[in-house]
């Protein structure tokens, strides 16, 4: 018998698959071996779906959907997608900051910043200056 279940999880993994550009040139190590690569928020969703327990992060300047016990990595963003979540952290810090949570609006920068993210073109970034001074002083 066949479990529709499973079959179901493989198709979406399958058109998350084929909608994904696949452009990573933002990672400074090379991924690991047989991980998708995926190019939306859906993709990453579709992943999770197929890879119950899997958790989205930021590293190696990108981020990955990997099991937190064992450490595998089952999924990478696109360089697109990677853009469009370092937007939504850098609104994450700014609500903090608005919030008067500096610390934790420092410590969610500390971590971009660690994996790439150059806080100096705040410009582009659209983070205000009290977030990345709070940043700088933590």
């Amino acid at each position: 018998m066949v479990n529709i279940s499973k079959l179901s999880n493989v198709f979406l993994v399958l058109i998350c698959t084929l909608a994904s550009a696949n452009n990573i040139s933002r990672y400074r190590k090379p991924l690991p071996s047989n991980v998708q690569i995926v190019d939306t928020k859906f993709g990453f969703h579709c992943v999770q779906e197929a890879n119950r327990g899997t958790l989205v992060s930021v590293e190696n300047s990108g981020y990955y959907s990997k099991h937190p016990d064992s450490g595998k990595v089952v999924a990478a963003s696109s360089d697109k997608l990677s853009a469009e979540l370092d937007q939504s952290q850098i609104g994450l810090a700014r609500t903090f900051g608005i919030e008067g949570k500096h610390e934790e609006a420092a410590n969610l920068l500390g971590k971009l910043q660690e994996n790439g993210l150059d806080l100096q073109k705040r410009e582009e970034s659209n983070v205000p200056k009290y977030v990345v001074d709070a940043h700088w002083m933590g």
